[in-house]
């Protein structure tokens, strides 16, 4: 599922995220780490490209994930890992998601996938383990326009990557 691995020398995170955007030529978008910095990552993205599909709040753009993730059960309740010892069902994993800082490391990659299908963009998630870096594709279709470029940090906190000509403008 991975398809590109960047080597990182030093331990931290910080810094093999700041090495790896230096050798894409990007800049670091923090976010905070709330639960929200998936979407918050989406939206930043959109209304730095205005890519009117996520040129919108992030809370909006949670709810219409949720909404494509109910409205397309039949093919995303395969891909759902649930905890059946801890009372969790599918409806209720989703459920979780319309809540306001809520995120479930458990569902991330799939929820990149589904994010990159229902709002028809190229998604790259950059994992930063170190002592390496590797980059999971998260869409098996190819869609116009730009990718979003994300770093995962510790399997739960995104950060959006932009290019250093793009990144002024929306700081």
């Amino acid at each position: 599922m991975y398809n590109a691995t960047y080597p990182c020398k030093n331990k931290t995170h910080a810094a093999c995220s700041n090495n790896v955007a230096k050798q894409l030529g990007m800049r670091i978008i923090k976010t905070i780490d709330d639960g929200d910095c998936f979407f918050d990552t989406l939206a930043t993205y959109g209304w730095a490209y205005h890519y009117e599909r996520l040129e919108r709040p992030h809370q909006e753009l949670r709810q219409a994930l949720v909404d494509y993730m109910e409205e397309n059960m039949g093919e995303v309740a395969p891909y759902v890992i649930v905890n059946e010892n801890e009372g969790e069902t599918i409806d209720s994993m989703i459920q979780s998601l319309r809540e306001d800082m809520v995120w479930n490391n458990d569902m991330g990659d799939l929820l990149s996938q589904i994010a990159a299908k229902a709002f028809r963009v190229n998604i790259y998630i950059y994992n930063v383990d170190p002592p390496e870096i590797r980059r999971l594709r998260a869409n098996q279709m190819v869609y116009p326009g730009p990718p979003i470029h994300m770093l995962r940090i510790n399997d739960g906190h995104y950060q959006l990557l932009l290019p250093q000509e793009d990144a002024p403008h929306v700081i």
